[in-house]
């Protein structure tokens, strides 16, 4: 796969530090899709940061994409586009 998106430079200008509030329920997060973009890290970097609960973060920067009768799985796990960015385990 050919990827055009450019990814998160220090000449960007500096990570956002996003919202203190912390996530302790949160155990296991897969994020496919990444391609190191500055919103991306941003998002990271506050899971990883906020979640105390965490056991596990795994990183994929290959896209998957949902066929629409599994955009839902009875829980709020996948975007409403089908695309699985951020699927949170319990």
């Amino acid at each position: 796969m050919r990827c055009r998106h450019r990814r998160y430079f220090e000449a960007d200008g500096e990570l956002r530090s996003l919202s203190p509030y912390l996530h302790s329920h949160l155990r296991m997060v897969n994020i496919t899709g990444f391609f190191g973009q500055k919103d991306q890290l941003e998002l990271a970097l506050n899971i990883l940061r906020n979640a105390v609960a965490l056991k596990a973060m795994k990183i994929v920067p290959r896209v998957e994409k949902l066929e629409p009768r599994e955009w839902y799985s009875g829980s709020p796990l996948h975007s409403a586009d089908g695309y699985r960015v951020v699927e949170v385990s319990e």
